[in-house]
């Protein structure tokens, strides 16, 4: 398992790009037939507040071979979110399941106040 943590603005766009590497050989894991689910909640103990999967779900595999995928945040997901957050990606596959990322993710508070373009 790998530790990774983000900062973004909240209800930004954002592109999390995860690489998924395997501990035992310090390796990236081939993505071939996998599910990636990602998920962000309050703390370890707390409910997803967020919550993305392949197959159209908010991640992308990027690179198979290379075990990487790109998650897409869209301004709804974190619009009313702020402060630290616990966040982790889990490889799911027919043969196991590998928490392969978690850390801490940091959502910045902005002014609500939206300019408009034009």
């Amino acid at each position: 398992m790998r530790i990774r943590n983000f900062e973004m603005f909240a209800g930004d766009h954002y592109t999390l790009k995860l690489t998924l590497m395997r501990d035992d050989i310090d390796a990236p894991h081939n993505l071939q037939g996998s599910t990636i689910l990602w998920q962000l909640a309050r703390n370890v103990d707390s409910p997803s507040l967020i919550q993305k999967a392949t197959a159209g779900n908010g991640i992308e595999i990027a690179n198979v071979l290379d075990g990487r995928c790109d998650v897409q945040l869209l301004t709804a997901d974190t619009d009313n979110l702020a402060g630290q957050y616990y966040h982790e990606a889990k490889l799911i596959t027919d043969d196991y399941v590998v928490t392969a990322i978690t850390g801490t993710f940091s959502i910045k508070a902005v002014l609500k106040h939206r300019i408009s373009p034009g």
